[in-house]
């Protein structure tokens, strides 16, 4: 887990939301579309103001890049 820099604790609720809606990208560099995308799902859900969504997708991009490419891809299940 990375550490935990100053951020208010909704841009980590944000980044886990959108780490569990980018799952199977695990391991990969940052897909810049479809991270695109899940952020405006995620950001409309907590209400995030026009004026500050440009600083809060840059940083959380920031974040999810990180996490993104040090987790571990899902392993298969087997029936």
């Amino acid at each position: 887990m990375p550490k935990k820099r100053n951020h208010p604790d909704y841009y980590y609720a944000m980044r886990d939301e959108i780490l569990a809606l980018m799952d199977g990208q695990a391991g990969q560099p940052l897909n810049e579309t479809l991270y695109r995308n899940h952020f405006r799902t995620v950001a409309a859900k907590h209400a995030i103001p026009p004026q500050s969504y440009l600083a809060h997708f840059n940083i959380i991009k920031s974040m999810v890049a990180e996490a993104i490419r040090t987790r571990k891809p899902r392993q298969a299940i087997l029936v």
